[in-house]
């Protein structure tokens, strides 16, 4: 019987062989070890605008402001989207119902800016989405500039403005 195969094609059919397991390795290597880049997506959340709201007022003598008082005013603080971090509460400034009686207005005898004055309160937390009571209370006063101007904001009912930082 005659050889299947020579010595020169065996070598060759070898060589063949070693090679195809070879690339096919090679293959299966680059598969799971090759290097590649990609990216990714996400959503932060954005600066959430709190409502600074005045949930109550306590006058510390009689039942209203009057020129020299004081009241204490108690806040809630409403958040949408988010939790928001608050360091303060300001009193931005006020207005009222009753004519010539606001911030903005000048008597001509000072500003009535200066009228209505809150030291910032102090608050420092991060508050959660929805409604909060803020446990810090304000001192609002009702400054006496001495002048019988400030009679327009008599029996006025006054607006104040607030703000947060």
């Amino acid at each position: 019987m005659r050889k299947l195969f020579s010595t020169k094609r065996r070598i060759v059919a070898t060589v063949a062989s070693v090679a195809l397991v070879a690339g096919i390795a090679g293959a299966a290597y680059a598969y799971y070890f090759t290097a590649g880049t990609g990216t990714g997506t996400g959503v932060t959340a954005y600066a959430n605008a709190p409502t600074i709201n005045q949930t109550g007022i306590a006058y510390n003598t009689d039942a209203s402001l009057a020129p020299g008082t004081t009241a204490t005013v108690n806040f809630s603080i409403t958040v949408v989207g988010g939790a928001t971090h608050v360091n303060n509460i300001t009193l931005t400034g006020w207005t009222s119902n009753a004519g010539g009686c606001a911030s903005a207005d000048s008597t001509g005898y000072g500003s009535e800016a200066s009228w209505f004055t809150m030291p910032a309160v102090g608050v420092n937390a991060t508050e959660p989405t929805g409604t909060t009571a803020v446990g810090n209370t304000g001192t609002i006063t009702f400054n006496d500039d001495g002048y019988p101007d400030q009679q327009v904001c008599q029996d006025a009912t006054i607006t104040f403005d607030y703000t947060s930082n």
